[in-house]
């Protein structure tokens, strides 16, 4: 008996391999297949609004307006609007100081009405005349041609969502490495999960969207109880509505965002559990399955690890198991990282294989049964 439910838990560990061999395969696919497709950055006078939210971003304010009001596109057809979500230092000050700098462009700074990122963008949202609307985060420096690359992939595509790439500039220290290689694989799962039609991340540091498209959307929205997550959760509707090939990711050099690495452990901690606290909200089965075969995977490469260190003959089929996961990783953060042109962190690769596993675990749980915080505000769950 012990040896039959050996054998069924052998099979069982097979089958997760599997899934998890061909759901790596299936976004690398996704990826080589989006690089073949160049985006013809052309001028455009299609009318945008670019919204960002901020909290507490004093120190971030004056590289924010600059890089903003560096976009190569018409001022006349683009409208900046900054919102203060109820900041505790001189985020408003430094706004209305730094803008001034450049009354050529259509800066708008408002107060945000209700506490919460997610209503602050809302309330810009409403407050939006642009037919495309731009969103990224305060602490990003933008493409100066981000805003243009971005128009053109909307008519290129003709979608009503589009993803962007985000860089994250590390330091030398290896935390901040390690850092931004993990980053990269997300990128890269996010890139090729929506070009194979299994749109499943999007992220707010830099997202278009049609404001018509999400005005349309709002009846499928369900997240009105959860203080973040708006953009994965817009992408989410959209895709219920029009399809999955109304999400696009923009796999163009240009339209690259780039933001800090987050400072400490406990940070970059907290920041990755605040966004795994919203999954139990997700409905869409592209978001839950690959999840699941994700963790799944790496927590019976967890058990399997522990597990040899009281059996050490389970120590040669626990490296197999890791060498697996790395030879079907590779190659789509080696790519990745030439497209970011950070290929030198390649260099932390495997040991970022053998700690990833760990993180997975960890936050994951973490995620699901911990409160953790956002800027000085209990994240709602």
């Amino acid at each position: 008996m012990m040896f039959d439910s050996m054998i069924f838990v052998m099979r069982m560990v097979e089958i997760i391999a599997l899934m998890y061999v061909i759901l790596v395969a299936a976004y690398t696919f996704g990826w080589f297949r989006l690089r073949q497709q160049s985006i013809q950055v052309v001028k455009h006078q299609l009318p945008i609004t670019i919204v960002v939210a901020l909290r507490n971003e004093a120190g971030n304010i004056h590289s924010l307006v600059k890089h903003l009001a560096a976009q190569n596109y018409p001022p006349v057809a683009m409208q900046i609007l900054l919102i203060d979500d109820h900041s505790e230092d001189e985020t408003y000050k430094f706004l209305t100081e730094n803008i001034q700098q450049f009354p050529q462009i259509n800066f708008q700074c408002i107060r945000a009405e209700k506490q919460g990122k997610k209503h602050a963008l809302q309330q810009a949202f409403a407050s939006a005349v642009g037919e495309l609307i731009l969103v990224t985060d305060a602490d990003c420096k933008p493409h100066p041609l981000w805003a243009s690359t971005m128009v053109s992939a909307f008519y290129q595509f003709g979608a009503k969502i589009l993803l962007g790439p985000v860089l994250i500039e590390g330091n030398s220290n290896l935390f901040s490495q390690l850092q931004s290689l993990e980053w990269l694989s997300l990128m890269g799962s996010t890139a090729g999960a929506a070009a194979i039609g299994w749109p499943n991340m999007a992220n707010g540091a830099n997202m278009a969207f049609e404001k018509k498209a999400a005005s349309q959307v709002q009846y499928l929205r369900n997240d009105s109880n959860v203080s973040s997550g708006d953009d994965v959760f817009l992408m989410q509707a959209i895709t219920k509505h029009f399809g999955s090939k109304a999400v696009r990711f923009v796999a163009a050099s240009s339209a690259i965002v780039s933001t800090k690495a987050v400072a400490d452990l406990k940070s970059f901690f907290r920041q990755r559990i605040r966004w795994t606290s919203k999954s139990k909200h997700y409905g869409s089965l592209s978001i839950i399955i690959p999840a699941l075969i994700v963790f799944i995977f790496n927590a019976i490469w967890v058990g399997m690890f522990v597990a040899s260190i009281f059996f050490p003959w389970m120590m040669l089929v626990t490296m197999l198991f890791l060498g697996l996961k790395a030879l079907i990783d590779f190659p789509l953060l080696l790519s990745v990282s030439q497209f970011m042109r950070q290929r030198s962190l390649m260099r932390y690769f495997l040991p970022l294989t053998f700690i990833y596993p760990f993180y997975v675990l960890a936050v994951a749980l973490a995620g699901l049964f911990s409160t953790t915080t956002w800027k000085g505000r209990d994240v709602e769950k």
